[in-house]
């Protein structure tokens, strides 16, 4: 049996230690893939505990709810602190999606447990992950080196288009401008005076501006 299809079978709740290092890998890797992601992350667990690329991907965007929903309850009790908790569910439910709406039960235990134990996201984020040990090492080290090289090449080719878009604009503010010059040096009177007083027969080609050859002849009737 394969491990994509061990891991596709798979509908038990994540833990807290998954949860941990699905959050590190997302912050030491914020642009990569979850194609990407699912390769280091299932490189450093356990191969009963691997996941699919979609599973952390909804699990992923399930802790961002989660984390959404407290900061909200957050700035609702304290803007509101005197008020009955029918009260605030009301406003909560009315600021979050449907799919997303409480209980004043279940709004009440979370805050509870927001209050017992406050979350300290820099701490998590900095704790390593049990599963990263010797036996996983050389398999992360390998996912984890192709994912920051895959990264430094996207910035490499972003930057490398910035840069020419950002030189194919100049280029071209660069024409206009010359461009600008042009029309306003030939609108002077002493420049009419001089096209006026060339004469191709006497001044070699070589020596005259096609533009200027151009505006003498368009002056000039063919001799």
């Amino acid at each position: 049996m394969s491990v994509n299809r061990d891991a596709s079978e798979r509908r038990d709740m994540y833990d807290p230690e998954e949860e941990r290092l699905l959050q590190q890998l997302k912050q030491s890797h914020p642009n990569a893939y979850w194609h990407q992601l699912i390769t280091l992350f299932n490189s450093s667990v356990p191969a009963h505990r691997r996941r699919t690329a979609d599973g952390i991907k909804n699990k992923w965007k399930d802790m961002e709810n989660i984390k959404k929903d407290d900061t909200l309850l957050r700035e609702l009790k304290l803007a509101q602190p005197q008020a009955d908790w029918p009260e605030v569910v009301q406003l909560f439910n009315q600021l979050v999606p449907a799919r997303r709406n409480k209980s004043a039960t279940a709004l009440r235990l979370k805050w509870e447990n927001m209050q017992q134990h406050p979350s300290h996201d820099e701490g998590v984020s900095s704790q390593q992950s049990p599963w990263c040990g010797p036996e996983n090492a050389e398999q992360y080290a390998l996912a984890r080196s192709n994912v920051s090289i895959y990264a430094k090449e996207s910035d490499r080719g972003y930057i490398g288009h910035e840069s020419v878009s950002k030189s194919d604009h100049a280029a071209e503010r660069e024409v206009e401008t010359i461009e600008d010059r042009c029309l306003a040096l030939e609108s002077e009177p002493w420049f009419q005076e001089f096209c006026d007083s060339i004469d191709p027969d006497t001044v070699p080609n070589c020596l005259i501006d096609p533009a200027l050859r151009d505006q003498e002849y368009r002056r000039k009737p063919p001799r």
